[in-house]
């Protein structure tokens, strides 16, 4: 019988230290995007008695700097050379992205918390010793 309760609690082990491994490569990936620019692409305003078969492009490129890094916004050659202004203000997803990447870190925290717990009591002497 304690054969049996120490090689369930050796797979139990295993499970929760993949799981740890799991969220720590999730916590390091969501790290590495907030840390990274990224491109908003932000449709123009073509009047509508142009025909959209003779516009090149329907939308400017912006690049726009990371969540977590400078707030800038560069205009690629399209924007730039477009005759026709773009509908919104580029680059507005930023507070968006910085959210997401705060929430997606402290549910990667919270779940190796809950697993460093589930540890402890697993690990925690019962009470009851086998005769």
């Amino acid at each position: 019988m304690a054969d049996h309760i120490d090689s369930g609690s050796g797979a139990a082990a295993r499970w929760r230290t993949a799981v740890a491994l799991t969220l720590l490569v999730w916590i390091a990936l969501v790290a590495l995007w907030a840390y990274r620019p990224w491109s908003d692409h932000v449709p123009l305003e073509i009047p509508p008695e142009v025909p959209r078969e003779e516009v090149e492009t329907q939308s400017a490129r912006f690049e726009c700097g990371a969540p977590f890094g400078e707030d800038t916004v560069e205009p690629s050659e399209e924007a730039t050379e477009s005759p026709y202004p773009v509908s919104r203000q580029p680059c507005t997803g930023r507070v968006g992205r910085q959210s997401l990447a705060i929430a997606d870190i402290a549910a990667g925290v919270l779940g190796l918390v809950v697993l460093l717990r589930l540890a402890r009591t697993s690990r925690a002497p019962s009470g009851h010793h086998a005769s």
